[in-house]
């Protein structure tokens, strides 16, 4: 039997306040949860989908219309079936009543080409779903990479402005945009959740809120 869901924290206690319009949240510390309560990882993965869950309720209750939530990284895929496996699982799990309310239009965000093909097709399948969903957005964070979003993002720019003699974004590699004089030491690791790091323009612009669910 799922454990009952928890009552919704106060606004203070979450750090919500009227003018927030977008929570960003970092799903971590699973292995940490399993070890304290003597789980195993994939329940704690389950544990954790189903207070993605609760948080989307507390923020319908609270008014914020926009949630961004980091789910997995790139590197994590990196790790063995038998890992990746039970975390793609606990995904498809969480979003399944959430789809199924019809409250939240979702929006997958990351390199989903690195996803497992099975896993990949469910959860596009269940995003569809929601594209008339009338309530808030929930963007989910799936095979995400720092360095690839910039690079992305980069390659963008040059390709729309081409016809300018901008260049092809296409020639640009990570390791070229890393060597530039102005990007040195800029660039994110390529998953800053697991290292720790951060950079300024986040700290500078972001509440953060540390705390136990």
């Amino acid at each position: 039997m799922s454990p009952a869901p928890t009552a919704a924290p106060s606004e203070s206690a979450l750090g919500i306040h009227n003018q927030l319009h977008h929570l960003g949240i970092i799903l971590d510390g699973n292995r940490r949860w399993a070890a304290a309560h003597g789980a195993s990882l994939h329940s704690a993965y389950r544990r954790g989908a189903q207070k993605f869950g609760e948080l989307l309720t507390w923020c319908e209750q609270a008014g914020v219309p926009h949630v961004t939530a980091w789910a997995m990284s790139a590197d994590n895929l990196r790790r063995p079936a038998a890992h990746t496996a039970p975390l793609m699982d606990a995904v498809l799990e969480g979003l399944r009543p959430i789809t199924a309310a019809g409250r939240w239009r979702l929006r997958l965000i990351g390199e989903l080409d690195l996803l497992p093909p099975q896993h990949r097709t469910e959860l596009l399948d269940l995003v569809a779903t929601t594209a008339d969903a009338r309530g808030g957005r929930a963007n989910i964070a799936l095979a995400y990479d720092g360095r690839l979003e910039i690079l992305s993002a980069l390659r963008g720019v040059l390709d729309g402005s081409t016809s300018h003699g901008v260049g092809d974004g296409a020639r640009v590699a990570p390791d070229v945009l890393a060597r530039h004089p102005q990007m040195a030491h800029r660039l994110p690791a390529e998953d800053s959740r697991n290292c720790g790091q951060s950079l300024e323009n986040e700290r500078r612009c972001s509440s953060p809120h540390f705390g136990e669910s």
